[in-house]
């Protein structure tokens, strides 16, 4: 596994937090499963 740092506008940060208190998830499975959609919608 890889450390990677990222620079979020503060808006998109802020509704990321409410995403996760819903879901109730940590932000870094939230990322990585967001990357793997997105990787699978390039295909």
């Amino acid at each position: 596994m890889k450390n990677l740092s990222l620079k979020l506008d503060d808006a998109i940060y802020q509704e990321t937090e409410l995403v996760l208190k819903e879901i109730k998830t940590s932000r870094n499975r939230y990322i990585n499963e967001a990357l793997q959609e997105l990787k699978m919608t390039a295909i």
